[in-house]
């Protein structure tokens, strides 16, 4: 049985883990690149804001990864220049906006966009619960043998935000990010 995956998803939500892991189910899932069975790529997620949904036919199977809203926005410090660039070509965010206010749309709107074209999606995978929501696919083709990887494949270091921190910031949009955030299961 053929199986090629797509992993998208807000970046910093763990897309590289993702295909280190499936490396270990014997699949190979490039990070940021197509290999023999798909990638986890965060910004492949353009094909849904962009309405190329043509270009998803070839993925037998289409994840959308998720993580702990303050995780992910403490995370996006440590991003670059073009990947914002490119994160600007696909929600509206300022020049002027602060580190904080950027990181909060970018979690906000890049999985707001994604929860609003569910059908395009096969499995929604919270980082934290990889194991427990990755089953139904592994029964699917029936991977059994694998070995688990610790979940910091590609930490790195940064300020750990508080949920005041983004009330702060912005609180109309911490308080979208709650709402989105507790249609996924969290509560922050």
């Amino acid at each position: 049985m053929e199986i090629k995956v797509l992993c998208i998803g807000c970046g910093r939500s763990g897309t590289k883990y993702f295909s280190k892991q499936f490396k270990n189910f014997g699949l190979s899932v490039g990070h940021e690149k197509g290999r023999l069975n798909g990638e986890s790529n965060w910004m492949k997620t353009n094909l849904i804001f962009n309405k190329e949904t043509k270009k998803l036919k070839q993925y037998t199977d289409i994840f959308h990864i998720i993580r702990n809203p303050i995780h992910q926005i403490s995370s996006s410090s440590t991003i670059g220049k073009l990947a914002w660039e490119k994160i600007g070509k696909c929600i509206s965010i300022s020049k002027n906006d602060s580190e904080i206010i950027r990181s909060m749309k970018w979690w906000y709107y890049w999985n707001y966009k994604i929860s609003k074209n569910p059908n395009y999606i096969d499995y929604i995978l919270h980082i934290e619960n990889f194991y427990e929501d990755i089953k139904p696919f592994l029964d699917k083709y029936k991977i059994k043998t694998y070995k688990k990887i610790h979940s910091l494949v590609n930490t790195r270091k940064h300020k750990n935000l508080t949920p005041k921190d983004l009330k702060i910031a912005d609180k109309e949009l911490y308080l979208k990010i709650i709402d989105l955030s507790s249609l996924y299961g969290y509560d922050i």
